[in-house]
């Protein structure tokens, strides 16, 4: 069951409503590896609701053999949080409800909130084109 308080101290912050806009999946990762917050985006690629999402593993967003060390990549992500580029040396995949693998773009940023530091993790498919313009910039 997710923790009704992350969700309703996500939904008042004003990043929350720009973190809705955007085409990538955003997703804040608390220190434990549980999921924190996850925009429409992120259901909308991944297949799955914001109540089956929060307080969950974000491990349940991989492919079955890779979840078992993710608890580890996170951990040593903690010691040390900066922005950065996630897994610049191997192919990243991520796994959808369904069970169909998507090849993925992640970059990791720390995120200061009241409860600490979580991870932001905004998530694209490869090849995707980034769509936020049409959504956040004016038109003419």
């Amino acid at each position: 069951m997710p923790d009704a308080s992350l969700i309703e101290e996500w939904i008042g912050l004003g990043p929350h409503k720009v973190l809705e806009k955007i085409d990538d999946a955003a997703i804040a990762i608390r220190r434990d590896g549980l999921i924190a917050y996850a925009n429409e985006a992120t259901m909308t690629r991944f297949g799955y609701s914001r109540p089956q999402m929060i307080g969950q593993p974000v491990s349940m967003l991989l492919p079955e053999d890779r979840r078992a060390m993710h608890a580890d990549y996170i951990a040593l992500w903690f010691k040390h949080p900066r922005a950065r580029p996630m897994g610049k040396e191997r192919n990243i995949q991520g796994r959808n409800a369904s069970g169909e693998l998507m090849d993925l773009d992640i970059k990791l940023s720390p995120l200061e909130t009241d409860l600490g530091v979580m991870a932001l993790a905004l998530v694209r498919e490869r090849g995707k084109p980034l769509e936020i313009e049409h959504d956040l910039l004016p038109r003419p």
